[in-house]
């Protein structure tokens, strides 16, 4: 029970960050892999402002935020927006390298083993019996929510929403009837990172981090936004909610690795559904 319940507190940080990918890919219909890099940099630099220079905690972590949401609409502007000329494989591939790049520095700068923010909260439980559970656990699954719950807002109910779905509709005709794409998109992926950071900083929390996390954090956010429906943000949400926690219960029943190959295979199951990979007519035009 115990692990299910951190399998279930790490899986709404993830979803965070799933979440803010689903939202870039919907708006931009940009793969941004380098989101991954800004959920290990929100839960780095929170540690580092925390536990090395001293600050407080809610402090830390707004500027841990703040720089990644910064940095991330600064590379979508003048380097990303780029990559979006290139076909789709070149996008995946290039945010990829940007994402180990970004955590590469980090590990330089901060440091390359497995840090966790300190909290007091981390070690206060509730008791009964045999059954121990932090009171951390709960209060991040619902600051994970409640934060979801207002994103999804932004970008369902307000004008900032409206020309985002515009451009997501058609960028041609977003731009003709006055909404400023390059900008839009650049903002949409400024808003991506900070769920991505602030996710990072809350699951630094209750678990270790490190700039080796990135490549487990984006395969748990891209196949999230893949399995969960390709653009639906609450599906991808409880989708990695879900795939982290059913790691964290299995984790001492299977082989370590074992829950990768399954979400692998599970994104190559989805995708070949939807793009008819395995249906007649696509069989015969290979030929």
């Amino acid at each position: 029970m115990e692990n299910l319940l951190l399998g279930l507190s790490e899986g709404a940080a993830i979803a965070m960050a799933a979440v803010g990918f689903t939202l870039v890919w919907k708006v931009s219909g940009f793969v941004n892999l380098s989101l991954g890099a800004y959920f290990v940099g929100g839960g780095l630099v929170s540690w580092a402002f925390d536990a090395e220079v001293g600050l407080p905690l809610f402090t830390s972590v707004l500027l841990a935020v703040a720089a990644c949401t910064v940095l991330a609409f600064v590379l979508q502007s003048r380097v990303i927006t780029i990559l979006t000329q290139r076909p789709i494989f070149y996008n995946i591939v290039l945010t990829y390298a940007l994402g180990l790049g970004i955590t590469g520095v980090l590990g330089m700068l901060l440091s390359a083993d497995y840090r966790s923010v300190p909290i007091s909260l981390a070690t206060t439980y509730f008791t009964q019996g045999e059954f121990n559970l932090s009171l951390l656990l709960p209060i991040s699954i619902v600051l994970a929510l409640v934060t979801t719950v207002v994103v999804v807002s932004i970008s369902e109910r307000t004008t900032f929403g409206l020309m985002a779905r515009a451009v997501s509709s058609d960028k041609t005709l977003a731009t003709l009837t006055g909404v400023n794409t390059p900008r839009t998109i650049a903002l949409i992926a400024a808003l991506g990172a900070f769920m991505a950071a602030l996710g990072g900083s809350i699951f630094a929390m209750s678990s270790p981090i490190s700039s080796g996390s990135f490549e487990q954090i984006t395969l748990y956010m891209a196949s999230a936004a893949i399995i969960g429906g390709l653009g639906s943000l609450w599906r991808s949400f409880f989708m990695a909610v879900g795939l982290v926690a059913l790691g964290s219960l299995l984790s001492l029943e299977v082989p370590s690795g074992f829950i990768d190959i399954v979400i692998l295979l599970l994104m190559v199951v989805v995708l070949a559904r939807r793009y008819d990979v395995f249906s007649p007519a696509h069989m015969r035009s290979r030929r």
